[in-house]
This record gives structure tokens, sequence and C-alpha cells, in this order.
């Protein structure tokens, strides 16, 4: 049985179905509303970069980990997600608050 199969039946489908529908929602709200308070570019143009980043990341992210998990199972793609996860922190850290 392929790797990634078996993977993907250790969490079943809808349960893994029913944790995205009630997560993503909230984490896309949150999102949009912690860049709009937080930027230190302002709230315009806080969001306009936010919302090409998020769709940079969605098709770069679908692609880039369709192909690893393909080739290399998911543990491959959730190490591709912690070291993008923490790429992106340590540049929000060298961006300075607005005064």
């Amino acid at each position: 049985m392929n790797r990634s199969v078996r993977n993907a039946e250790l969490l079943g489908h809808e349960d893994r179905d029913l944790c995205l529908k009630f997560c993503f929602p909230f984490l896309i709200v949150s999102g949009t509303a912690l860049t709009a308070l937080l930027s230190p570019f302002g709230e315009g143009e806080g969001m306009g970069l936010f919302c090409a980043v998020l769709a940079a990341a969605c098709v770069t992210g679908s692609a880039l980990g369709g192909w690893l998990a393909a080739q290399w199972g998911y543990n491959a793609v959730s190490g591709m997600a912690v070291i993008t996860d923490a790429l992106g922190l340590m540049l929000m850290y060298k961006i300075k608050p607005a005064k």
C-alpha cells in the first residue's frame, strides 16, 4: 500500500474534512483582522500585501505540497510547512512596527 494512502487513512476523511471546515474560516478571518491591525505600513497596504502573499502561497503551496506528498509522503509536507513557517517568522521579526 502506498505510504501516503496509509497516512490519509490514519485520520478518517470525514474527520479531516470536518476539521478543515471548522478551522480554515477562523484562520482566514483572524489572519486578515490581525494584518489590518498590526500592519506597519497602514491598513490598506498591509491588506494588499497579505492578499498577494496569500494568493502566491495557495498556488505554490498546493503545487509543491502535492508534488512532495506524491514523492516522499506527508511527512515531507509537514517538514516543508515547519521550514516555511520558520522562514516567515524570521521575516516578520525583521519588520519594525510603525510608531
